[in-house]
């Protein structure tokens, strides 16, 4: 999935690896035979480096910036989660355009002979992170600027609005039920009715007037900013976001309105305005404060690491790992085979804490700082590219595998397989690269001209054991060949 570039993520912080010296001898049964080499006389060892990681916060923690192109967009994030000790509170809000099907437009009839019935602004409902039983109370206001992208845009997280159109306050289970309108069944999709004051307004232009072009409608009506009504919804106990396609088949605004025939007949019919991500504004505006919470406790950056590591999916968190002791490895043991190198770490369950509402990131990916050109890059020779830019994510690994914690617990579990990275670091003097762990909403990387998509925006965090943790630690174990 190609995506515009979210810009520069560079916030890295101290941390290191230890090597711990015991090794031992291993054989077919403790790792499976396709990892012990089929020739004589070849001593198969396992090892294991303890890892020393810090956690980091992303400095650019407000929205991505999505412009026109394919017409290929995420899903948005709209939702206010308001009890997370972990993480803190999340704000998400969608902004967007929607206008009439082609320029100039107008109604079947002269505007003297419609009458409104409603207005009604519909978003088509993909998924929802975390509580879905609560109820959320979200309002939808009409834009007092245009969505614009220029070189401001990257770093204003808001826009003006002041005018209320409506409001509904809904749990998200009940957005997949059915629903039985005049000419239609829908499920999937959130409802909001407008006031009939708006609703109106638009019946009565026309061809000469808003409806002339498109230039035309933006002035008379920039948009939609869809919100979560905060103070409302921490009071009902709202703790999810909800996530919409504003190219789906279900997003539009809807007028309902009665058409007075010549006759004297009355016809009943509907008139949507919709959103083309080619030409219309656009954005996803997610606030992800962290004040008060866990995670900002465990910002400061210890030479030991942190025994917590803290992951929200971006533009959330990340932790930092340094490897500088692999050239201790290299040194102690010289030219080795290496059969496999696993990163692996495990979330840790807490109960009270939300683990049971709040699922885990789908992926966590892990990439190296490649000082020469000071920018971060994918780990060399393990995670790779297709000739169509497609990534190895599978046989990299990062994809959450769930356990049981031994305490009666389902928990997510990642491992990174980084083998051909570590065998070119001990026999080809490949630099050693510093770390950086992190659950992507997308990865972008302008050198090689290729970027692509992993998890929806916001969806997932994890409190993962650190190096040090006391019971299931982030760890890198290695296994290896004397030759």
């Amino acid at each position: 999935m190609k995506l515009t570039s979210l810009g520069a993520l560079l916030v890295l912080f101290l941390s290191s690896f230890f090597f711990h010296t015991s090794c031992t001898k291993i054989v077919s049964t403790d790792v499976g035979k396709d990892l012990i080499p089929a020739i004589d006389n070849i001593s198969t060892f396992d090892t294991t480096l303890e890892v020393v990681a810090n956690n980091g916060i992303f400095s650019d923690s407000t929205f991505p910036r999505m412009g026109g192109g394919s017409g290929i967009l995420p899903d948005y994030a709209l939702g206010y989660i308001s009890q997370d000790p972990q993480f803190g509170t999340v704000n998400a809000s969608i902004y967007f355009e929607a206008k009439p099907p082609l320029f100039p437009y107008f109604f079947e009839a002269p505007k003297d002979s419609l009458t409104l019935d409603s207005a009604v602004l519909c978003l088509s409902y993909s998924t929802t992170f975390g509580d879905t039983s609560t109820p959320q109370k979200f309002d939808v206001y009409a834009l007092d600027t245009e969505i614009r992208f220029d070189s401001s845009y990257k770093t204003n997280a808001f826009f003006d609005y002041s005018q209320l159109l409506g409001t509904r306050t809904i749990a998200p289970k009940e957005l997949d039920d059915s629903v039985h309108l005049f000419r239609d069944s829908l499920s999937h999709q959130l409802r909001i009715r407008l006031s009939d004051a708006f609703g109106n307004s638009l019946l009565q232009q026309d061809s000469t007037g808003a409806y002339k072009s498109d230039s035309a409608f933006r002035a008379f009506f920039k948009g939609f900013a869809v919100v979560p009504d905060a103070a409302a919804t921490a009071g009902l106990g709202g703790n999810s976001l909800s996530y919409f396609s504003l190219t789906g088949t279900h997003t539009y605004l809807r007028l309902y309105y009665k058409v007075r025939m010549a006759d004297g007949g009355v016809d009943t019919t509907m008139a949507d305005f919709s959103f083309l991500p080619q030409a219309d504004g656009h954005a996803n505006n997610i606030l992800q404060n962290h004040s008060g919470s866990q995670l900002a406790a465990h910002t400061t950056q210890l030479p030991q690491g942190d025994s917590l590591i803290y992951i929200q999916t971006q533009p959330g968190s990340f932790a930092t790992l340094l490897t500088n002791s692999l050239n201790g490895f290299k040194a102690a043991k010289g030219n080795v085979v290496i059969n496999r190198a696993e990163l692996s770490m495990q979330q840790i369950f807490t109960p009270g804490e939300n683990d049971d509402i709040f699922q885990v990131p789908t992926y966590l990916y892990l990439e190296g700082f490649d000082s020469t050109v000071m920018a971060y890059k994918p780990i060399p020779f393990d995670f790779t590219f297709d000739a169509s830019g497609v990534p190895s994510v599978n046989l990299f690994g990062g994809l959450v595998k769930y356990v049981d914690d031994g305490n009666g617990h389902t928990v997510g579990r990642y491992e990174f397989v980084i083998s051909r990275y570590l065998q070119n670091v001990v026999t080809r003097n490949h630099a050693v690269l510093n770390l950086r762990l992190w659950a992507p909403f997308a990865v972008t990387y302008p050198i090689l001209n290729v970027s692509f998509g992993l998890d929806r925006i916001a969806y997932g965090r994890v409190k993962l054991g650190g190096g040090n943790y006391s019971g299931a630690k982030m760890k890198l174990r290695i296994i290896y060949s004397k030759i």
